[in-house]
C-alpha cells in the first residue's frame, strides 16, 4: 500500500502490511495507517480498538468534527471531514 510506504521506514513496512491485512476491507486498513501517523505502537492500539469494533476506527479516521457532534453534523462540518481525508488519502506527507 502506498501510504504504509509515505508513512513507515522501510524495515517496518512487512510487519505494518502483516497487521493491517488483519482487518477485512480497505477503508478499514487506510483508517488504521492514517491513525497510526506512521507510529507502529500507535497502529498497534488503533488495531486493538477495531478488533472491539471496526466503527470506531472509521469514525476516528473519517468522521473526527462530526462525532463531537451532539446532533446532525451541519453540511460545513460534514464537508471539512471529508476534505480532510480526501487531503491525507491523496498526499504524500505522512500526517
Amino acid at each position: 500500500m502506498k501510504k504504509v510506504q509515505a508513512m513507515f521506514p522501510v524495515d517496518e513496512q512487512d510487519a505494518v502490511m502483516g497487521l493491517r491485512d488483519e482487518h477485512d476491507g480497505v477503508r478499514v486498513q487506510l483508517a488504521l495507517v492514517k491513525l497510526s501517523e506512521g507510529d507502529g505502537d500507535r497502529l498497534s492500539a488503533w488495531m486493538d480498538e477495531a478488533r472491539k469494533d471496526w466503527r470506531d476506527v472509521l469514525a476516528a479516521a473519517e468522521y473526527l468534527r462530526q462525532s463531537g457532534c451532539s446532533g446532525p453534523a451541519p453540511p460545513e462540518v460534514i464537508a471539512a471531514d471529508r476534505a480532510d481525508y480526501l487531503e491525507w488519502l491523496e498526499g504524500e506527507s505522512p500526517a
